[in-house]
């Protein structure tokens, strides 16, 4: 019996040291996730600004007014989004949830004079062969609502901070026209070649009458 019971102590000890060397050497490194970003500046009357998450800044070099950023690789999952001017003053600031491998766009609107929303779209729509897919965002903030004629097709009466569904409009030449909701006033006209297949998201914004480099104007980010 004191032979049996030597021979499981050194077995328990040898399994002892066996599980206390596994945990020394599991040393592989953290899975992060990871979705991507990408943040326009479209707050009138800013100065340039950057992008943080998590307290981290993502952003190589400062964004200006109208520019992107293009998409960032950022950790997934829940975060503190922050938009910071060039003092470092938050001028923008929300809790997100970020899912992973999937596509953002934040649009900062307003005017720096004025509170700053955050716009977040999803970038996740599907191309369709032989179509175009677009939708439009009013991130003009003192725009009234307006439609939107792609030729033929329209998206009607979009708000400020609105975000239509996406439609499907012609492939090739097209003129973009933004009229008051409900009316024939004329607020813009624009001319775009749309690929086919491609997927479009437009985005109003600058100043309703507004005149220079505050002119209401029409930004355009190719999804797909």
């Amino acid at each position: 019996m004191k032979f049996k019971t030597g021979k499981y102590l050194l077995f328990f000890c040898l399994a002892g040291l066996g599980l206390s060397a596994c945990k020394i050497n599991n040393d592989a490194p953290a899975i992060t996730t990871t979705a991507s970003m990408n943040v326009v500046n479209l707050v009138v009357n800013s100065s340039p600004i950057n992008y943080y998450s998590n307290g981290t800044r993502q952003n190589s070099y400062k964004l200006g007014y109208s520019l992107a950023s293009g998409y960032l690789t950022v950790t997934a999952g829940e975060q503190t989004t922050a938009i910071k001017d060039t003092t470092y003053s938050t001028i923008y600031s929300a809790d997100q949830t970020l899912t992973k491998n999937l596509s953002y766009t934040l649009l900062a609107a307003g005017q720096s004079s004025q509170a700053v929303s955050g716009i977040m779209l999803t970038d996740t729509a599907v191309a369709v062969t032989g179509k175009v897919k677009a939708r439009f965002i009013n991130a003009s903030a003192n725009a009234p609502a307006v439609d939107v004629y792609f030729n033929n097709a329209s998206i009607t009466n979009t708000s400020y901070k609105g975000i239509s569904k996406f439609a499907m409009v012609d492939t090739g030449a097209v003129t973009i026209k933004i009229n008051q909701a409900g009316t024939n006033t004329v607020i813009y006209t624009k001319a775009f070649t749309l690929s086919s297949g491609g997927v479009y998201t437009f985005y109003a914004y600058g100043l309703y009458n507004g005149s220079g480099t505050n002119a209401f104007s029409l930004g355009e980010i190719v999804n797909h």
